[in-house]
């Protein structure tokens, strides 16, 4: 696998960005086929890759021709999708305008 040093890093993401949007979807695994990962370390990007994701913990993640799919596994289409580990949205939206930076 080419990306073993990202595996603690990207768990919470994945797992985000995988649950999410599918909750309704009760699965012990899945995989995301076919996204791209920008690898943040090294800064590349892995074109065509899969993620299998089992329980709270990133199984195997590589080359989509690589990863082996187990049989019955939910599997989430990810062209044209990509994967960032480590990327939190932490922003926030303060109301007040002037008001607020002038009571500060």
């Amino acid at each position: 696998m080419f990306c073993t040093s990202l595996n603690s890093s990207c768990t919470a993401l994945l797992c985000w960005l995988a649950l999410s949007p599918l909750c309704s979807v009760a699965a012990d695994r899945l995989v995301i086929q076919h996204a791209a990962i920008i690898d943040v370390t090294g800064g590349l990007l892995q074109t065509d890759s899969t993620v299998l994701i089992e329980g709270d913990r990133i199984a195997a993640i590589g080359p989509s021709r690589r990863v082996a799919i187990p049989k019955g596994t939910p599997v989430f289409e990810g062209r044209g999708k990509y994967l960032i580990p480590g990327l939190w949205d932490m922003h926030v939206h303060l109301r007040g305008g002037k008001d607020l930076i002038a009571a500060r």
